[in-house]
């Protein structure tokens, strides 16, 4: 299970990097708008998914108006 729950936090943060970096926002103003400091979006473009709980990354994505899905089988 761990290592499911790692895989779903290492695909939003790549998502989160990926659209921070497609809006150009700085460090600065992405912390700023996710109301977190400029060290937590450095840990996200890091990919430092052991730093992160997922239900803080998917309030991170719906903050940057991204859509998180989720399918179960």
């Amino acid at each position: 299970m761990d290592y499911q729950v790692n895989e779903l936090r290492q695909i939003l943060i790549e998502a989160l990097s990926d659209e921070i970096n497609r809006r150009e926002l700085k460090q600065e103003a992405a912390a700023e708008l996710l109301g977190v400091s400029q060290a937590r979006i450095s840990a996200i473009h890091n990919g430092r998914i052991e730093d992160f709980r997922l239900d803080r990354l998917v309030k991170f994505a719906n903050q940057l108006d991204l859509r998180v899905t989720m399918s179960v089988t």
